[in-house]
């Protein structure tokens, strides 16, 4: 296969993917976070077998996708502002020296996306009665102060996490395709 019909097909399969996982994130709202950020492995596998455009390119697809066909949009909404353009992020913010800059790059996109998805549409993508509940157990500057705390330190982890997926990835199912397309 060409190297350019290759991309085509593989980055219509992520976005392919990538609208399934999205729609998972609808069908289980108890796993909507987990279902999103599992779409976002597929943008990462773009970046790992097409590139940077690939991935821009899926990202885009299963995001106007996701807000076309899913019939409720918190999903969406939190693939548009961090699952979906994060691998990228991270992809571009990993080839910064020192590791520092690394993670000033990936905590702002983050902390950003995080205000927009806290401020803005919170309601969409979580459920009502634990936000009502956490914001009685924590609210005022320092309750909003400890969320953000608590959730840098979650997506600390995530990144960890992360890292250490894409490194299977590589190891295990790269292989195999760039093996087969030879």
């Amino acid at each position: 296969m060409k190297n350019s019909a290759r991309v085509i097909a593989l980055s219509a399969v992520f976005t392919a993917l990538a609208v399934i996982f999205l729609y998972a994130g609808n069908l289980l709202p108890a796993l909507r976070v987990a279902a999103v950020a599992a779409a976002s492995l597929f943008v990462i596998a773009a970046v790992i077998e097409a590139g940077l455009g690939s991935a821009a390119l899926v990202y885009a697809g299963s995001a106007v996708l996701g807000l076309l066909l899913l019939p409720d949009k918190g999903a969406a909404y939190l693939y548009i502002l961090f699952f979906g353009p994060y691998p990228m992020v991270k992809s571009l913010s990993e080839r910064a020296r020192p590791t520092a800059v690394r993670w000033l790059v990936k905590l702002l996109f983050y902390n950003l996306a995080f205000t927009a998805v806290w401020f803005i549409i919170r309601e969409l993508v979580f459920n009502a009665e634990a936000l009502s509940a956490f914001a009685g157990f924590a609210g005022g500057a320092a309750g909003t102060l400890l969320i953000y705390l608590v959730a840098n330190a979650a997506f600390i982890v995530y990144d960890i996490g992360l890292t250490r997926l894409i490194g299977l990835y590589i190891t295990r199912i790269s292989r195999n395709i760039r093996k087969n397309n030879r």
